[in-house]
């Protein structure tokens, strides 16, 4: 397993369950704020903790970031109401879903935090507020020993 497979369940996961398309949910790319869409999931790499378990098994615990962006509506508390609702949405996607759609070795996740909505610029007005959610995901890979 690699990030790369648990990013791909969160994605998979998100797209298929919480009512995203998969132009809405990406890996590494801001380009979809850009393209008039009231809400946008960005996933970006927030690190990685190894540790053996014993000589055949290996837990990963990949921290997964997921950047929820929702579009300024034209009044705070409505877009604030807008940016929890998508928050919210997807918490409970990954409730009902712990295994992230089945991706291969993952064992459980946990929210590791959930940031508030950042503030808004009042100058950007067609911006967009972000909340960031961490994801701390448990994997346990077998891997191939040569000693």
């Amino acid at each position: 397993m690699s990030y790369s497979s648990i990013v791909d369940g969160v994605i998979l996961t998100i797209t298929r369950h919480a009512d995203y398309s998969c132009s809405t949910v990406k890996r590494d790319d801001m380009r979809g704020l850009g393209q008039g869409t009231a809400r946008y999931v960005n996933i970006t790499f927030g690190g990685v903790a190894r540790e053996d378990i014993s000589f055949a098994a290996v837990n990963f615990n990949w921290n997964v970031l997921i950047d929820v962006h929702t579009r300024y509506t034209g009044e705070l508390p409505t877009t604030s109401t807008d940016a929890m609702n998508n928050m919210q949405n997807i918490l409970d996607t990954l409730d009902v879903w712990p295994k992230l759609s089945d991706t291969t070795g993952v064992g459980r996740f946990s929210i590791a935090n959930i940031t508030p909505i950042e503030p808004m610029n009042p100058d950007n007005r067609n911006g967009f507020v972000k909340q960031q959610l961490g994801l701390l995901v448990e994997e346990t890979v077998c891997p191939t020993r040569n000693e």
